[in-house]
């Protein structure tokens, strides 16, 4: 009976630790036809094709080594030329749906371009950028300047207790009961 409950409480354990949610921290980098190179950071949270990645917020954005100003929630929203839905990005580049100004949008929906704007979208074949320091025309996209790598996450705390606490009780159960 013992052993069931110690059994079922270190299964209980591995599964509680193995549980994450798919909301995760990845870097992207796209590279200009004249050698310039677009990056930076997003939270996003990964869909069920294991391909599509629905932007939560954007952490860093730069391009051609000048950083853009701090990127609000309500800064961004998807591309006025595609169709609609949350903005996201793809590990294969085949989807691309970003539209970002950093100045934010007025109450009808418009950006200043006087301010750093970003338009990622694959549908048209457009990626444009402007900053207070670079004006270049917009590129078409090609997926082979495209990457987009997901930041590995730390083991939390609690799951790496939690492990290490289920090997401790193990190891104890064996070792009482060789003594019995």
């Amino acid at each position: 009976m013992k052993r069931t409950y110690l059994s079922a409480l270190i299964i209980a354990g591995l599964l509680f630790a193995s549980l994450n949610s798919q909301a995760a921290t990845y870097n992207f980098q796209y590279t200009f036809t004249d050698a310039s190179v677009l990056q930076g950071v997003f939270d996003g949270t990964l869909q069920s094709d294991n391909d599509t990645i629905f932007i939560n917020s954007f952490d860093t954005v730069q391009y051609a080594g000048v950083v853009f100003p701090t990127i609000s929630n309500s800064a961004f929203t998807t591309s006025p030329f595609s169709f609609g839905g949350a903005p996201r990005l793809s590990f294969s580049g085949s989807v691309l749906d970003v539209f970002v100004c950093s100045g934010g949008l007025d109450s009808n929906g418009v950006c200043d371009v006087n301010q750093p704007t970003l338009i990622l979208d694959s549908t048209f074949s457009l990626i444009f950028i402007t900053t207070d320091t670079a004006n270049p025309p917009a590129d078409f996209y090609d997926a082979a300047n495209w990457s987009l790598t997901e930041v590995p996450a730390a083991v939390p705390l609690p799951a790496a207790a939690w492990l290490f606490g289920s090997a401790l009780l193990g190891f104890f159960g064996l070792r009482r009961k060789e003594i019995i």
